[in-house]
């Protein structure tokens, strides 16, 4: 009679000291797991599906202000600290934690047209309709000590006051650490100082209204501005001139940056689409960002650079990988009307958007991830949920309810228009080619089409 017998070794399993890693046997042989890929595509799909069920992107909402929203800036030096300014020339300094509104004063600037902070976080720049500049103290001390509201009013005064000859459009700070430099827009784009009551230098290019200016946050001595005659231009300020320049078909609303990559910018347009360019070749656009049904408004890059938010006039915020065409979340609330302003929280985790209805919304950027911190368990479960969803990315089913968005009517109406639409001019297009009797009639690219004239 034979006996089989398990035979175990303590040194396969067993740890050689206290602090070593547990040792587990695990048999790779696919021919033992015969269902390992139908097992791992069911709790992908239960993946998709739990984080549609556990979908919560809107946080709380802060409805201090009394009039639109039009400019959202966070601070460099602390996560929590947000400045807002509104169309009625109100700023105010907000902590996400408390829910509450550190500050307030309302300016004589008419209607904030610029708010920027510096990259120290010491201080908050503004401009507006009044022709004038006006630099605050950001010292938090100052404020939380005092008890009444009335001491706080007359306390907050502006410490430096700028004057200029015509009006302001917009505003934005350098990246440079020791350099106190900011640039303003308006009938012209002009370089400032922080001691000095004048510009040190302007770019003149032509007699349209400069609508926004950005410098670049890798680069501190490129910037960008957009005009009212659709042009973007890019100024170098060493050789203190304009490198190049692009003309498009429709209106630039806004312009971001990309923080990782110098060369990279992202553009909102009238034509309800967002284009992203490489300043190193502006023959045509490096992607075409689709998905919103009327103008984008605003435009802001999280932290990382992988992502964009962008807000539009159709009263929705919509969050695009930087490499792909199409969103991948958008977000809404019945009461929200057209966005203003976005932007992404220092730690990539919150979105901030401002809208016509005077209030400020905190949403997370990504909607079913919980906001507690996550035990290592639950972080290495989320995480190998995270790689089968992409493994199985383009299975129907999976992509079916990974891509599914419920929208109001109008604006799913309208998507399926806008398809219609360019399913049309496709074929019309591939017919006049085919039709046609010139021998030189080349097909133009969909990223040239926006592009009336650029120059490098």
């Amino acid at each position: 009679m034979k006996i089989k017998t398990l035979n175990r070794f303590d040194e396969e399993y067993v740890r050689e000291t206290r602090r070593d890693l547990s040792k587990q046997k695990r048999n790779m042989n696919t021919e033992n797991h015969p269902f390992e890929k139908a097992r791992e595509y069911i709790r992908a799909l239960n993946a998709v599906k739990l984080d549609r069920i556990f979908s919560k992107p809107f946080l709380f909402s802060l409805d201090k202000h009394k009039d639109s929203i039009l400019r959202l800036v966070t601070n460099p030096s602390m996560l929590t600290l947000v400045a807002s300014g509104s169309l009625d020339g109100e700023i105010r300094f907000w902590d996400l934690t408390k829910r509450s509104c550190l500050w307030k004063v309302e300016t004589q600037h008419g209607s904030i047209k610029g708010l920027c902070i510096e990259h120290s976080g010491k201080r908050l720049l503004s401009c507006g309709n009044d022709k004038s500049i006006r630099i605050w103290d950001l010292n938090i001390d100052k404020y939380t000590n005092l008890s009444g509201c009335n001491d706080r009013k007359n306390l907050i005064k502006p410490m430096v006051c700028f004057l200029s000859k015509t009006r302001f459009t917009d505003l934005s700070c350098s990246f440079n650490k020791n350099s106190h430099c900011f640039a303003t827009s308006g009938a012209q784009t002009d370089i400032w100082m922080q001691s000095r009551g004048k510009p040190i230098h302007s770019f003149l290019w032509g007699s349209e209204t400069v609508h926004g200016v950005r410098f670049n946050p890798v680069e501190y001595d490129i910037l960008c501005s957009w005009s009212s005659d659709k042009k973007l231009v890019i100024y170098d300020t060493r050789v203190k001139l304009a490198t190049n320049y692009l003309v498009l078909k429709n209106q630039i609303n806004d312009v971001s940056w990309n923080p990782r990559e110098a060369f990279s910018l992202t553009l909102g347009a009238s034509d309800y689409n967002a284009y992203t360019f490489d300043i190193r070749s502006l023959r045509k656009a490096k992607k075409i960002h689709m998905g919103h049904v009327k103008d984008v408004e605003c435009v802001s890059y999280s932290p990382t650079g992988r992502e964009f938010v962008t807000g539009g006039y159709d009263c929705t915020i919509r969050i695009f990988s930087a490499n792909e065409g199409r969103s991948r979340e958008i977000y809404y609330t019945n009461r929200m009307q057209r966005i203003k302003s976005v932007c992404f929280s220092a730690d990539n985790r919150f979105i901030l958007s401002g809208s016509d209805d005077a209030n400020l919304r905190v949403w997370k950027s990504n909607s079913s991830k919980p906001l507690n911190k996550l035990k290592p368990s639950e972080e290495q479960k989320l995480n190998y949920f995270e790689q089968l969803k992409k493994k199985f990315k383009y299975m129907p089913e999976i992509n079916r309810i990974a891509k599914y968005r419920h929208v109001p009517r109008w604006i799913s109406k309208k998507v399926k228009e806008r398809h219609s639409k360019r399913q049309n001019e496709r074929k019309k297009e591939i017919n006049r080619r085919k039709h046609s009797k010139l021998l030189n009639d080349t097909n133009i690219s969909v990223k040239k089409k926006p592009i009336i004239k650029q120059k490098h």
